[in-house]
């Protein structure tokens, strides 16, 4: 039988995606449509910036017990992902030629590092161990999700500038 930890986790992680896809959908996704590819992409990827925050699995006070097999990959390949989502936006913002590849590159690798740090998380036990990092891994990896998601449906179906 799985731990209360555990369930209460994964709904908490389940109902924010659900929560933050509704909302991307219904309110998000027809102003995106509205713009052109660059200028649409920097919402997402701008959201997806905040992976920085993954450097929180370096602070035992926050994550206590945290294995460091876990905490330092995932936390410098949250870092990694969030600058380059960041130069992606900048590049986006001001409509350079590498906006869009920038924003491809953040998708294989920063989708690549999540993928694998949520494969790793299980390993893990990551719920174990969040303590203070609980309501950013509950909100933020779900932001991170759909921020992603939607950048690959607004590189996949560009709108004609």
């Amino acid at each position: 039988m799985p731990s209360t930890t555990f369930l209460v986790f994964n709904v908490q992680i389940t109902l924010s995606l659900v929560l933050m896809a509704l909302a991307t959908r219904w309110y998000l996704w027809p102003h995106l449509r509205a713009m052109t590819q660059q200028q649409a992409l920097v919402a997402p990827l701008l959201a997806s910036s905040i992976r920085y925050m993954g450097l929180l699995f370096l602070v035992p006070t926050i994550t206590p017990g945290m294995p460091s097999e876990f905490a330092v990959p995932t936390a410098y390949g949250d870092l990694a992902a969030g600058l380059l989502a960041l130069v992606a936006v900048f590049a986006n913002r001001a409509g350079h030629r590498l906006g869009v590849p920038l924003a491809w590159a953040y998708v294989v690798l920063g989708g690549g590092d999540l993928a694998w740090g949520f494969l790793q998380g299980f390993r893990y036990f990551l719920w174990d161990h969040l303590d203070g990092a609980w309501t950013y891994i509950v909100f933020g990896a779900p932001l991170v999700i759909v921020a992603l998601g939607t950048t690959v449906a607004l590189l996949r179906a560009p709108k004609p500038a």
